[in-house]
């Protein structure tokens, strides 16, 4: 079986719905371990890896500021907060490589981008972002 029968196999494995179980930041989502849990069995099985990348050269990290409008309940009045934040962004390419023939490889461009007050943190979330909708769309994976 090629590269491509293979990662078949797992998009077939993984199919359905997977629930949105997480809350955070106002939203409800799909976490990162339940996307894993889906397709890590048959990746193992159809021994495949997926190896996620930077394209050296393409980070930029970025301060970023905006106006969030907020309500104060004791003087009943909106008022105006800056909020200062860092941006990083960066070319990705996830790898796709099959383990029993690994000239046999599929490469696809993606990309990170992460947004918070603290630089690690922004990184962090940005790739696990990224993982996560990576593996969602690429595996046509509803949510």
């Amino acid at each position: 079986m090629n590269l491509m029968e293979k990662i078949g196999k797992v998009r077939t494995s993984a199919g359905g719905v997977l629930k949105k179980s997480k809350s955070g930041y106002g939203y409800t989502y799909t976490p990162e371990e339940d996307i894993l849990l889906a397709i890590s069995k048959e990746m193992e099985k159809q021994h495949l890896s997926l190896f996620p990348s930077i394209v050296p050269q393409t980070m930029t990290v970025t301060p970023y500021s905006y106006k969030k409008t907020k309500y104060d309940k004791i003087n009943k009045k909106y008022y105006e907060e800056t909020c200062n934040e860092i941006l990083e962004q960066a070319d990705m390419v996830f790898t796709w490589v099959d383990n029993d023939n690994p000239s046999d490889r599929l490469e696809i461009p993606f990309a990170l981008v992460g947004h918070q007050s603290d630089a690690s943190q922004c990184f962090g979330s940005g790739l696990t972002y990224a993982n996560r909708y990576f593996l969602l769309k690429f595996f046509n994976i509803a949510t």
